[in-house]
């Protein structure tokens, strides 16, 4: 049994291949014949690239968790190039292969330890020799000096750790000048002196001292040395092997000693003459001619006889080459071709089925037929598919090194986390992403992160954390880029804004903090003080989410002070072809992703208007006891109620992360496999599509986007179902709870949060504050040809006030109240639900209930009739009937909210109040108390309105009292239901004047009865 071969010399398959063509075929010509065989190469170039990023995420490996064997894999990489670029006869590629082959070499066996700069420099070699592999046939014609010349020096300073001699340098120096003077960088400042100098007639030399104990004492120590040397010789840049720039007091200072000096320096005296002064052998000392010169600071990095094309390709810039895929052994036209193939195929297929449809019962056979076709079809579909799929961490790889650079630019310490790398999307999805990405993670980072010592002020680790992820939710694959550096100024969006007049200071004072986000993706737009070459010059944002709108993706940008920013990228699966569910309403075919659907659920018309609930203007169908939201297909671009057509509708129960939300339709038509096409400009504003297809009968169906239509007609912040931890679970009972209750947040000209109940609020206008007129005391505007009375509520309420010279307002009209007076709103806020726990013991305030606490902000919640009592007492104080005042009310309400603001109504009405939270609390009461009249909630723990009405009719004691349901649920059903259970009365809740006047309308009747 042989032994196996060392792992350093095992040989590709394609080096063997070409091994056995050198041989049987007696044709290598210096690679000649290689090159010119398109699948070698094309086999040399994918190979290299795959050993080039394998190094790359090598040597991205902490410094501190490198291992030989890690060494070792990195070795191999640069080895395998070498000796395939060999066989073709790539000198430049051997080149700079050889020289990282040698550092690593030395790293492996001296056990010389890799410093974060030389790191650097391989890195830096691995991007030119990836430079050079994707231009393999021009690679002759590249300059490589600069970076040969940088290696080999290094390679020198690693022999002089090992073996501590004086002149080490000697026998690795590059020996051409050319490639010495590379090393330094000549920017016009040293240019300016060279040319200076040269007047003078002085020479420019490039000088390497080697600061050995050796060369010490032959010069009779550092202070004479030093002294004897800046007295013939003028020091124009001084560095260290590192980079690091040195100063003549460095030198004497003996921070220098054991360390190799190079010089770029000018002297009066001749080559010869130096060498004796100064003591240094020969091949130490190089001089600059004028033509070594030129070619050294004016050397293209791309050949000169490349167009204008091919040199934009082969700029140094990794990133901007296009690698393919590490997979994929075809050419990737052929994959576009099989796909564009097999979307007409299904096309075909979908026409076909629908024309033969009718012909199944006539030809016998063709079901069959038909059958298999389908299943070929989706078969060879899916299959050209998969080919095209590949995980997103073969993106994502690319950033370690991305952020490492930035880390080193900006001087900031930064850390980037990737998860779900096994997600996949579509190839090229994939490839759209890269510069996207590329833009938010540099934005990220100069942007959002703050510097070490601001963090460690603050109290943040000094290292900052940007993370990169990525997740399936549906037919979707959401990508986040999250940090937790300082969130987005948003005082300095509308600062910049302002200046650069895109808004008015009125506009953005209105704008919330999602919109001013939104400002970020104004073209020219930046934030950044300064221009750099990582950002400021305002080109991005825009160009980021136009690409990603041109894939049908979304940007979506969320922030929080101090804390950090979340972007998040909403991309489809693919570009071309999903399985979809079609449905239509009103004879109009829509198309709804499978993956998007849960369940559908059929209604019968007779139990239609039953089984949907509607609460405060929006529909509900209760699915395993819980509410879910519901909307009709039709109302998303018809919203006309009388336009639905009386029928059996099916609700397609759809998912949207956690969010579930139901869309009533009046046909399902069957599961589809639809070829997606790109949505129209015009279509795009609509906000409920994400692209076009064509069906079988050769018409033009819409997509529908499930999170536009759940953004568009505000059923998120309702659809959240069971999740699976205990913080979501709380945060779900806070959402579907009975209690909680729709506000607008709003402000006067004060500081203070407003709240009104939306189910009080007929309609908000926005206004010019030319359009208020006074008439005395009072404020009018104009409103369908009638005057409408405003009010201003710090008028009237114990609030703050201030100055305001705003040019808008808001009127919010109330409803439910015997006169229409608006209220005069200097901000709307948002619309928000939450349960409103009232604290109003510490806060008494005539006009407001009491204040809540919502996201750490207090707002008070407005009692609208006390308000407008103040305003006109005479029209809104409710005058009862005599025989109605000091009857006692038992009021049977679980929500602490509305118990506080029907108890207000009722006492003033003139009634005493006695308070139950639940059916049987009430009937203890009615078991010691006198009541005259009951007043229940309908939806309540324990024992319900309903179950409380049985019990309390089955008592012949309880005969003569009045029994009046009060509900939020207010359709005509409800209402009958009621009705018909034998309730005496039925009214909605935050109707006071309604309520006041049936209770003294039941009191009435009872009193005549008696």
């Amino acid at each position: 049994m042989t032994n196996p071969e060392p792992e350093t010399d095992r040989q590709s398959d394609l080096t063997k291949l070409m091994l056995t063509i050198f041989t049987e075929t007696n044709c290598w010509k210096g690679g000649i014949y290689l090159l010119k065989n398109e699948d070698f190469i094309q086999e040399f170039v994918e190979e290299a690239r795959e050993h080039l990023d394998n190094f790359e995420r090598i040597l991205l490996t902490d410094l501190a968790d490198i291992s030989a064997e890690q060494i070792n894999d990195a070795f191999r990489a640069v080895h395998s190039i070498k000796g395939t670029a060999g066989f073709f006869g790539l000198t430049k590629i051997v080149a700079i292969a050889h020289s990282m082959e040698t550092m690593l070499d030395f790293v492996n066996r001296k056990k010389i330890a890799l410093s974060d700069a030389e790191i650097d420099l391989l890195l830096e070699a691995k991007d030119r020799l990836k430079v050079l592999v994707h231009d393999v046939k021009n690679s002759e014609v590249y300059p490589i000096d600069d970076i040969l010349a940088k290696l080999q020096l290094t390679e020198a300073n690693f022999l002089h750790q090992d073996v501590k001699k004086s002149y080490v340098i000697n026998d690795q120096l590059p020996q051409e000048a050319s490639q010495f003077f590379a090393i330094f960088d000549f920017d016009q400042d040293i240019l300016a002196k060279i040319t200076s100098f040269r007047k003078f007639g002085h020479h420019i030399y490039g000088i390497e001292m080697a600061l050995t104990e050796q060369y010490l004492e032959s010069g009779g120590g550092l202070e004479a040395i030093v002294d004897n040397f800046i007295s013939v010789v003028n020091a124009i840049v001084m560095i260290s092997l590192e980079g690091d720039l040195i100063t003549v007091a460095d030198l004497k200072s003996g921070n220098c000693n054991n360390r190799n000096i190079l010089i770029l320096a000018s002297s009066i005296l001749d080559e010869s003459l130096l060498l004796q002064v100064i003591g240094l052998p020969a091949n130490c000392v190089h001089v600059l001619t004028e033509n070594d010169e030129k070619m050294v600071t004016d050397q293209p990095l791309v050949p000169s006889d490349l167009d204008a094309t091919e040199k934009k390709q082969t700029e140094l810039r990794p990133t901007d080459i296009n690698e393919g895929s590490e997979s994929l052994r075809v050419n990737i036209k052929l994959l576009d071709d099989l796909m564009n193939l097999a979307s007409e195929l299904v096309l075909g297929r979908n026409r076909l089925l629908t024309l033969l449809e009718p012909e199944k019962k006539v030809i016998a056979g063709l079901p069959q037929v038909l059958q298999n076709v389908d299943r070929l079809t989706s078969s060879i579909q899916e299959k050209i598919m998969l080919t095209r799929m590949q995980p997103v961490g073969t993106l994502f790889n690319r950033y370690p090194r991305l952020i490492r650079d930035l880390s080193k630019k900006l001087n900031k310490k930064l850390e980037l986390h990737i998860e779900g790398g096994e997600v996949e999307l579509d190839k090229s999805i994939l490839e759209g992403l890269s510069d996207p990405l590329v833009h938010l993670l540099r934005n990220a980072a100069d942007h959002g992160i703050e510097s070490a010592t601001i963090r460690k002020q603050k109290g943040k680790n000094e290292i900052a954390t940007i993370t990169l992820k990525a997740s399936y939710e549906g037919s979707v694959v959401n990508i986040e880029i999250s940090d937790d550096g300082s969130g987005i100024d948003f005082e300095k969006i509308s600062k910049i804004a302002l200046e650069k007049k895109l808004y008015s200071e009125n506009e953005l004072n209105a704008m919330s903090e999602k919109e001013l986000a939104k400002i970020l993706f104004n073209p020219g737009f930046t934030t950044a003080d300064h221009l750099s070459e990582v950002s400021g010059r305002g080109v991005g944002m825009d160009v980021v989410r136009n690409n990603l709108e041109k894939m049908g993706g979304s940007i979506e940008i969320t922030t929080k002070s101090g804390q950090g920013t979340n972007i998040k990228l909403t991309m489809p699966l693919t570009v071309s072809i999903i399985q979809s569910l079609v449905v239509s309403s009103n004879q109009i075919k829509m198309v709804i992703p499978q993956a998007d659907v849960q369940e559908t659920i059929k209604l019968k018309k007779e139990s239609l208007n039953e089984k949907i609930e509607a609460i405060n203007g929006k529909y509900f169908y209760r699915l395993r006891d819980e509410l879910l939201p519901v909307v009709y297909l039709y109302d998303l671009w018809n919203p006309e109620q009388s336009a639905r057509a009386e029928q059996d509708h099916k609700i397609v129960v759809l998912k949207l992360g956690h969010h579930r939300f139901g869309l009533l339709v009046e046909v399902l038509m069957g599961n589809e496999e639809t070829l997606i096409k790109p949505l129209p400009g015009i279509l795009k504003e609509c906000g409920i599509y994400s692209g076009l297809t064509i069906m079988g009968d050769g018409k033009v169906a819409p997509i529908l986007d499930i999170a536009g239509i759940a953004k568009k007609m505000a059923l998120v912040h309702e659809t959240k179902t069971k999740p699976q931890t205990q913080s979501e679970q709380n945060e779900l009972k806070a959402v579907i709870s009975n209690d909680n209750e729709d506000f607008i947040l709003f402000r006067g000209s004060g500081n203070e949060i407003l709240a009104l109940n939306i189910a009080l609020i007929k309609r908000i206008d926005k206004i010019k504050k030319t359009e208020i007129e006074q008439i005395g005391d009072h404020y009018y505007i104009t409103r369908d040809n009638q005057p409408l009375r405003v009010i201003k509520p710090e008028d009237y309420l114990a609030i703050n006030r201030r100055d305001n010279d705003s040019d808008d307002y808001y009127v919010i009209t109330p409803k439910l109240v015997p006169r229409p007076i608006g209220i005069l709103a200097h901000e709307i806020i948002e619309n928000v639900s939450f349960e409103p726990i009232l604290d109003s013991q510490r806060l008494i305030m005539n006009g407001i209930f009491g204040a809540a606490v919502f996201q750490e902000k207090m707002i008070l919640i407005v009692n609208l009739y006390a308000l407008l009592e103040c305003v006109e007492p005479e029209s809104f104080t409710f005058v009862p009937s005599p025989h109605s005042v000091g009857r006692k009310i038992l009021l049977v309400e679980d929500s602490p909210f509305f118990q506080k603001v029907e108890q207000n109504y009722l006492e003033s009405g003139g009634y005493q109040v006695t308070l139950a939270a639940n059916g049987l609390e009430a009937l203890a009461i009615l078991a010691n108390e006198k009541i005259d009249v009951v007043l229940t909630d309908i939806q309540m723990p324990l024992l319900n309105g309903y179950e409380l009405l049985q019990k309390i009719r089955q008592k012949p004691a309880y005969d003569g009292i009045p029994i009046v349901a009060i509900s939020a649920l207010t359709g005509a059903l409800n209402r009958d239901k009621g009705l018909a259970s034998g309730f005496d009365r039925y009214e909605y809740k935050l109707d006071r004047e309604s309520l006041l006047q049936t209770l003294d309308d039941v009191i009435t009747v009872t009193n005549r009865g008696e």
